[in-house]
Formats: C-alpha cells, sequence, structure tokens
C-alpha cells in the first residue's frame, strides 16, 4: 500500500528562461539547478508563472503504488500505464508497467 499523504506529495517543474527564482508566500523557489521539486499547492502557482510541471518525485521509498492508501482510508491510488516518478534515490526517472506490476527503468528493467 502506499502512504499517499497528498500534501507532502512531490512534482519536478521547470522553471521558465527567466526567472529562475520566484518567491511564493515568502518563500523562495530556486530553479537554477534547471528544476525544483515543490509541493502539489506550489505546482499550481508555479504554472501560472510559466513553470512546467514534468512528473511526480521523491525517493524510491515513496513511490506510488496501486491499490488502497494506507493513510487514506476509502482512498485508491491509481498508476496508469508509462506513468513517470522521478526517483531521487537513483537519480533518474522510472515508469510504471502495469504487466509486471512493477517500476522500470528506460530499459524496462524493474528497479
Amino acid at each position: 500500500m502506499t502512504n499517499y499523504n497528498w500534501g507532502r506529495r512531490l512534482y519536478r517543474v521547470i522553471p521558465p528562461a527567466n526567472p529562475k527564482f520566484i518567491t511564493l508566500d515568502g518563500r523562495m523557489i530556486d530553479g537554477s539547478a534547471g528544476y525544483a521539486d515543490v509541493s502539489v499547492a506550489d505546482v499550481f502557482q508555479l504554472t501560472s508563472h510559466g513553470w512546467m510541471k514534468v512528473m511526480e518525485s521523491g525517493p524510491t521509498s515513496a513511490r506510488p503504488q496501486p491499490g488502497p492508501a494506507c493513510d487514506i482510508p476509502g482512498f485508491i491510488v491509481i498508476v496508469t500505464v508509462g506513468q513517470p516518478y522521478y526517483d531521487t534515490t537513483l537519480g533518474r526517472a522510472v515508469y510504471w508497467n502495469a504487466a509486471k506490476f512493477a517500476w522500470v527503468d528506460e530499459t524496462n528493467n524493474v528497479v
């Protein structure tokens, strides 16, 4: 089961060409590395300022798993075929393979 915790899920976003920094609610979001990992609440504000949402991100332990969420009674996590996730533990993107019921890398190996 996935510990879904909606408010703590992160998404990788890419800043516009300029500016690479933005202040949201008194917090500086730094996109100088070419990306930033931000909360879902920040994604909505950033996309309205020209930032682009790429994919969900986080450590291997936080990858979504299809099925009931253990922290939200009655909530079912749906992971679509090919859904990307930037695994910060591995330092690369992984993709959901429903046939293998697993996350795979770009060569279709289970990771």
